[in-house]
C-alpha cells in the first residue's frame, strides 16, 4: 500500500515510544568471523550463514543484475580487456584491468557490475548488455576470478533471460569447464543466490529479505584513495534507512535531528577501534545510530562490546524511539499512479486539496535523480524514459504531508 507521513502527527508517534524499554542483545559471527548474521531489530537473529561456502553472490531481483564477490574469502576479480570470442583461447598477458571491488554503498553494484570499460549507457549492466526489444541481458565481458588457494577461473555470464541465468566458466587452461543455470524464481523474496565455483553448486543461503534489517558481515571499503581494506561491521538491508549520531552522548541524541538515508554502510565498521597500547578492541564513545526497520519503527542502537576475531561476538543495546510509517489512518490520502511497472510514461492522480505538490524520483541508494512540481491537482503526467530500468520511489509532498510509493521502470 502507500507510505504516508504527516510531519504534524510524527511527533505524536515519537512521544509514544520515548518510554520504550532499552534491550541488550548480542550476536556472534563465530571465531575468525566465519558466519554472516542476518538480524531483525524486532525479532533478533534470523539466520547465521557460513561465509566460507560461496564465491559469488548474484541478485535474485528480476529488475537488477548485481554480482558481488566474497570479500571474506579474498576472492579477486579482474576484467579481461579482450573480446568475448576469446573465451576458449584467451591469454591474460597485458589484458587485465586493475582489481575490481564491490560497492560498500549499495546492494546494486557488485564487482562484476563495475568493470574498467563500463559505459555511461543505461543498458550496460557491467557484465552484459540489456536489449530493450528482447529484454535479455547478453554477456559482453569476461572476468578473471581467483581465490586464495590458487584457483583462477575465466568467467562470464552468458545471458539473463526471464530470470534465468546461464553462466560459463573454466580454469585458465580451459579445463574443468562448467555451465551453470539458475532461475531467480527459485529464490523469490531474497536478495541474492550464491555460487560456489569449485563445486559448481548453486546455494540458497540467506533468509527472506522481508525478515531482516541488518547483516553483520565482512566487506571491503576504500579507506584511503586506492586503498581497499577488509572490514567487519554491520550493513543495512535494501530499503532500511539509518543515520549516524556522532559526537553526542547517546542518551542525548534525538532521532528527528538526523536524516535517515539508504546507504547500506551507515552503521558500517567504525563504531570500534583497536587500541594498540593495550592490544584490545574498544567501542567508540559518543556514537550511536538510528535505524528505521522494514516495519517503519525507528530504533536507537548503541554498540557496547566487540570480541574481535577470537570470538566474533558483537554486543549492543537497542530501543524503539519513533515510528515513521503506517500512518494511513492519521493521514488518509487517496492518490494513485499508473501504469506501474511503466515503460516511462506515468499518470499521477493527486488527492483532493493536494495542490502545488513537489515530486521527486528517488533511486534505491536514496538519491533524488529528478524532481519537479505539480501546480494543480487532479491527473498529472510524468515521463521517465531516460532513466534505466529498475526500482525507484516516487515521492510527493505539499510541505506538510509526504507520500511515497515504489515505482518500477522497465
Amino acid at each position: 500500500m502507500f507510505k504516508s507521513l504527516s510531519i504534524s502527527v510524527l511527533s505524536l508517534f515519537s512521544a509514544l515510544f520515548l518510554n520504550a524499554q532499552e534491550v541488550s542483545d548480542a550476536v556472534s559471527m563465530s571465531p575468525n568471523y566465519a558466519e554472516q548474521i542476518f538480524y531483525s531489530l524486532q525479532n533478533g537473529e534470523v539466520a547465521s550463514v557460513p561465509l566460507t561456502e560461496w564465491d559469488l553472490a548474484i541478485t535474485a531481483d528480476a529488475f537488477d543484475a548485481a554480482v558481488f564477490v566474497n570479500d571474506h574469502l579474498g576472492i579477486e576479480v579482474y576484467e579481461y580487456l579482450g573480446e568475448v570470442s576469446d573465451f576458449e583461447t584467451l591469454d591474460t598477458t597485458g589484458q587485465l584491468s586493475a582489481r575490481l571491488f564491490n560497492s560498500d554503498l549499495d546492494w546494486f553494484n557488485g564487482a562484476l557490475n563495475r568493470p574498467e570499460t563500463l559505459t555511461p549507457s543505461p543498458f550496460d549492466y557491467g557484465w552484459g548488455e540489456y536489449n530493450v526489444i528482447t529484454h535479455v541481458v547478453t554477456g559482453t565481458r569476461i572476468f578473471i576470478v581467483s581465490n586464495p588457494v590458487g584457483e583462477t577461473y575465466k568467467f562470464m555470464i552468458e545471458s539473463l533471460d526471464l530470470g534465468e541465468y546461464t553462466i560459463r566458466y573454466a580454469l585458465l587452461d580451459g579445463s574443468g569447464e562448467q555451465v551453470v543455470n539458475a532461475n531467480t524464481s527459485d529464490f523469490a523474496g531474497k536478495n541474492f543466490w550464491y555460487l560456489d565455483l569449485e563445486t559448481a553448486s548453486v546455494q540458497d543461503l540467506e533468509p527472506l529479505s522481508a525478515d531482516w534489517d541488518i547483516t553483520f558481515t565482512r566487506y571491503t571499503s576504500e579507506l584511503l584513495p586506492g586503498f581497499q581494506y577488509l572490514l567487519t561491521g554491520a550493513l543495512q538491508n535494501k530499503g532500511v534507512l539509518a543515520a549516524r549520531a556522532a559526537d553526542i552522548v547517546p542518551d542525548d541524541a534525538v532521532w528527528t535531528d538526523y536524516e535517515l538515508i539508504a546507504d547500506k554502510n551507515v552503521i558500517g565498521y567504525d563504531w570500534k577501534n583497536f587500541n594498540m597500547d593495550i592490544f584490545q578492541w574498544e567501542i567508540i564513545g559518543n556514537l550511536s545510530y538510528f535505524v528505521e526497520d522494514q516495519a517503519g519503527q525507528v530504533w536507537h542502537i548503541v554498540f557496547t562490546g566487540f570480541g574481535g576475531a577470537g570470538t566474533g561476538d558483537i554486543e549492543f543495546t537497542k530501543e524503539i524511539v519513533g515510528q515513521v510509517t503506517s500512518l494511513e489512518e492519521a493521514v488518509a490520502l487517496n492518490w494513485s499512479m499508473f501504469p506501474n511497472p511503466t515503460a516511462g510514461e506515468l499518470t499521477v492522480q493527486l488527492p483532493e486539496g493536494f495542490d502545488a505538490a513537489q515530486w521527486s524520483l528517488i533511486d534505491m541508494s536514496g538519491r533524488t535523480i529528478e524532481a519537479g512540481q505539480f501546480l494543480n491537482g487532479g491527473a498529472q503526467s510524468l515521463v521517465f524514459e531516460r532513466h534505466s530500468a529498475g526500482l525507484y520511489f516516487l515521492q510527493l509532498t505539499d510541505g506538510e504531508i509526504l507520500v511515497q510509493e515504489r515505482l518500477v521502470i522497465r
